[in-house]
């Protein structure tokens, strides 16, 4: 029963995560409207200005559904190396497997 409510819960935080992501992003808006062709005035004039409350909710609410995401990922990575039947193992270790195996990744000679 346990992982019933397990799976029911960290399904549960990747919908938090879209819908956090989505509402992040539709809060936040367009701050400027600068491209790659913009002068140097138009970029100077988009720094000067503050960004409003909005965005900087927009902002925390993209950075929070970063947690749901981490969340809902090593469940969904557990659950899919697991044979169907077999207990997985804990979060806590997944995680910790999982940000090892990147730390080798990452400090790979040659990359």
């Amino acid at each position: 029963m346990i992982g019933r409510t397990h799976d029911r819960l960290f399904a549960a935080c990747g919908i938090a995560f879209v819908a956090l992501e989505l509402g992040g992003v539709a809060i936040g808006g367009k701050t400027h409207h600068l491209t790659v062709s913009s002068s140097a005035s138009q970029v100077a004039r988009a720094l000067a200005k503050p960004a409003g409350t909005l965005s900087w909710v927009g902002g925390y609410m993209e950075l929070l559904s970063f947690g749901f995401f981490l969340a809902f990922a090593v469940w969904a990575c557990t659950k899919l190396r697991s044979p169907i039947g077999q207990a997985t193992d804990s979060t806590s270790s997944s995680a910790a497997h999982s940000s090892a195996s990147t730390r080798r990744c990452m400090s790979a000679p040659g990359s």
